[in-house]
């Protein structure tokens, strides 16, 4: 019975030499806090950026609405700011800002090799959050949406400088939206281009058309005048001067039936008209100063054409584009929205937490101990 009691572990008396070496346990923890404190002072703190990108303003945004009703669609505000994400996405771009803003500076590597390598890492390293848009099922369709994550994309990287990264991020904005003004500049002229070598096209064609209407209509008034004149002929030697009693086929201006009147004849001989009406109905042919007017489908051919040379959607596309400022220096796809950069210091609270648990657990068996040792000395 006495050994049992003798082996039976008395709490308060270990909680009394824990209270008696309480300054031994709490050095063990106020040193290494001590020495975490001081590194951090003299060690340069890195932070996360966050950076929101927004769109252009909505005043800026209506006067590019009107590119919806063009070809140009994708000149709308949605499409210049989906233009704009998809530049800050091009680690050419990205690189490029570094460089310009000297965000990493050229004289701390030994060759530019090795600076380029090192803008190359950094670039990779600054990553763009775009907001995931998804559809959720109901009753098997999908047919309603929502964003996750954000309203806007952003920008975050990791850095110890903030001046630096502001700095680079600016230029980015500035050299993206550039990129889009460049880009369009390109697809406009081009649009341009396209529509001026159609309207070319079109205005040969027509015109070709008209042309080739003259001239037809040139050699079915020779084969006409060939025709009467044989007629005429005819009717001489038969002695035909006027048209008698049987119904005559005779029309002044039977120019639009052409060749099928000379068929048509075969069943109401011609010459029947008499000669002295065939040779007015030549003599009136032969007279004509304005012929266009005989021509079928000549006005409809000049209509279009007209309708051509009138056309100034060219003229409307480059009002539009003076209108929207795209060719302004003040030009915005997307704005980066650098001033407003949230910083995010990494957390050490866990860090200090852990530093106290072990602190006090190592404290308080040093103490426990060397009380043992103490006392088993004592003893001997």
């Amino acid at each position: 019975m006495e050994n049992q009691n003798h082996d039976e572990v008395d709490v308060l008396k270990l909680l009394e030499t824990l209270w008696q070496g309480k300054w031994k346990v709490l050095s063990f923890i106020i040193i290494p806090l001590a020495v975490l404190f001081i590194y951090q002072s003299f060690k340069t703190k890195n932070f996360t950026a966050t950076t929101l990108i927004f769109p252009m303003s909505e005043e800026a945004a209506q006067k590019y609405e009107f590119f919806s009703l063009t070809q140009l669609s994708g000149f709308t505000s949605d499409g210049l700011h989906k233009r704009f994400i998809d530049k800050l996405q091009n680690i050419v771009l990205i690189r490029e800002a570094i460089i310009k803003s000297s965000l990493l500076n050229i004289e701390n590597y030994e060759n530019e090799k090795k600076y380029i390598e090192a803008v190359s890492d950094v670039a990779s390293r600054i990553k763009l959050k775009i907001p995931v848009v998804i559809s959720k099922p109901l009753d098997g369709d999908y047919l309603s949406t929502h964003i996750v994550e954000a309203k806007y994309p952003t920008i975050t990287f990791d850095y110890n400088n903030k001046i630096k990264w502001i700095e680079t991020l600016s230029v980015l904005n500035f050299l993206a939206n550039q990129a889009v003004k460049n880009e369009l500049d390109v697809t406009l002229q081009t649009a341009i281009a396209i529509k001026q070598l159609d309207l070319k096209f079109k205005k040969e064609k027509v015109q070709l058309e008209i042309n080739n209407a003259l001239s037809d209509f040139e050699i079915l008034t020779e084969e006409r005048l060939l025709f009467l004149a044989e007629q005429t002929k005819i009717a001489r030697k038969l002695g035909i001067a006027r048209a008698s009693g049987a119904k005559s086929s005779s029309n002044a201006d039977n120019m639009k039936n052409g060749m099928e009147e000379q068929e048509a004849s075969f069943e109401q001989p011609y010459y029947l008209n008499g000669y002295e009406a065939i040779e007015e109905e030549i003599s009136i042919i032969k007279e004509r100063k304005n012929k266009t007017g005989f021509v079928e489908g000549l006005m409809g051919k000049k209509q279009v054409a007209r309708n051509y040379e009138q056309n100034n959607e060219i003229e409307q596309l480059e009002m539009m584009v003076n209108f929207s400022e795209m060719n302004s220096d003040n030009f915005t796809a997307g704005i980066i929205d650098y001033k407003s950069t949230r910083f995010s210091y990494e957390a050490r609270r866990m860090l200090y937490l852990l530093i106290i648990l072990v602190g006090s657990m190592t404290g308080a068996l040093f103490v426990l101990v060397s009380d043992a040792f103490q006392k088993r000395k004592k003893n001997n």
